[in-house]
């Protein structure tokens, strides 16, 4: 697997707000080697699942909406990190790249070890020491 866009800043990163883009640009600027490509946006999920649920609603459209999504799939030579982006992360925030990582094992069947990694611009307290019991990366910058 590798993915569509080169490591790097880009104009716009599809999905993240502008507070999460100054975050993520911090990170590219101090960790300029860190990853090979990344995805941006990946959606995860049974998008017919949603479609169905949208189409019975009468809102049309709305699966896109309702589906779950990854910010950022960074890959490297020997694993995949699968990022979310935060000005501020939260204990939530854990267990959104958590289930997020295992929806993304399922769906994609990726060819290397996967691993959640949270990227913040701060952290509520003892978030860091929770994430490194849940095997979670987490970079504050």
């Amino acid at each position: 697997m590798t993915g569509r866009f080169p490591y790097g800043k880009l104009v716009k990163y599809p999905h993240l707000s502008p507070e999460d883009e100054f975050v993520w640009e911090r990170f590219i600027d101090d960790n300029p080697t860190a990853y090979k490509t990344c995805d941006y946006d990946v959606a995860l999920g049974d998008i017919e699942t949603l479609r169905q649920t949208a189409d019975a609603l009468g809102i049309a459209g709305a699966e896109r909406v309702n589906q779950y999504r990854i910010d950022i799939v960074g890959y490297r030579d020997t694993d995949i990190h699968l990022i979310e982006v935060k000005k501020r992360a939260t204990l939530g925030t854990l267990s959104e790249v958590e289930e997020k990582t295992s929806m993304f094992n399922r769906d994609k069947a990726p060819d290397k070890p996967t691993k959640s990694v949270i990227i913040a611009g701060d952290i509520t307290p003892e978030l860091d020491e929770i994430a490194k019991k849940r095997g979670i990366i987490l970079i504050v910058i």
